[in-house]
């Protein structure tokens, strides 16, 4: 078995005054996270065991390469997952690669992967009610409290205001807001950076195919995006990525 544990506080500033916590939420954050942590489970004797673990940079692992004589039930490997520098992950996900011998002799290879909890990379803040860019989701569901949907983000009171609102920051210092519509079935998410949307609105709609997995009308979740696509910012960003890139090989 393969546990992770994870490492936030690199870049979180220390809080000033004692916060309550919602213990509730808390309890449910952690088996969640435990259900995430068990990667690689063996139900029988293997051998010659080399565990590989891979995370998108600027994500990193303790310990990204595991070699065993032979594994049993039981058996476990603990390494730590944690920003190495302070931006924006493509992704949280965690890739497990595993090659053993069998009791048969034979060579064997397989691969397993989770995610890492978003509180890896981001805490919680004041929403803001204006940004540069904007995204709206269309969900055909009545939209969820996002309290309900990141718990995690709520556990220290101070994401929300009134109007159901979550603000979410990265390590980095970009950060990003979420409101859910009064009038509407969806959710619009916005920031000053385009490069900072793409892994809230993932995450957004991944938890919300996770709560409406089991509907009873068993009706599937449909998320869709109708407003014109932000083009001018995302050539930008492409644009000053290779004017980075030039300097750095200038120099």
């Amino acid at each position: 078995m393969l546990l992770f544990r994870t490492e936030p506080s690199l870049f979180v500033s220390p809080l000033s005054e004692p916060q309550e916590i919602d213990f509730k939420a808390a309890e449910q954050e952690m088996e969640r996270l435990k259900k995430s942590n068990q990667i690689i489970k063996s139900k029988s004797v293997i051998h010659d065991v080399r565990l590989m673990i891979h995370v998108e940079s600027p994500l990193k692992v303790s310990q990204n390469v595991f070699v065993f004589g032979s594994v049993a039930e039981g058996s476990q490997a603990v390494t730590n997952a944690f920003l190495e520098f302070p931006y924006i992950p493509s992704s949280l996900k965690v890739t497990a690669h595993a090659s053993y011998i069998n009791n048969y002799g034979a060579p064997r290879i397989i691969d397993a992967s989770a995610l890492l909890p978003f509180i890896v990379v981001a805490k919680p803040c004041p929403p803001v009610k204006e940004a540069e860019i904007k995204i709206m989701i269309d969900i055909n569901k009545k939209p969820l409290l996002l309290n309900e949907l990141f718990p995690d983000m709520f556990m220290d009171g101070t994401s929300s205001y009134s109007g159901g609102a979550l603000g979410i920051e990265y390590y980095s210092g970009h950060s990003v807001t979420i409101m859910p519509s009064k009038t509407a079935q969806r959710y619009r998410i916005q920031s000053d950076q385009l490069s900072a949307l793409w892994l809230v609105v993932s995450e957004l709609v991944r938890r919300l195919q996770h709560k409406f997995r089991k509907e009873p009308d068993n009706s599937k979740l449909i998320c869709s995006f109708t407003s014109p696509l932000p083009l001018p910012e995302y050539f930008k960003i492409i644009e000053d990525h290779f004017t980075g890139c030039s300097k750095e090989t200038s120099h």
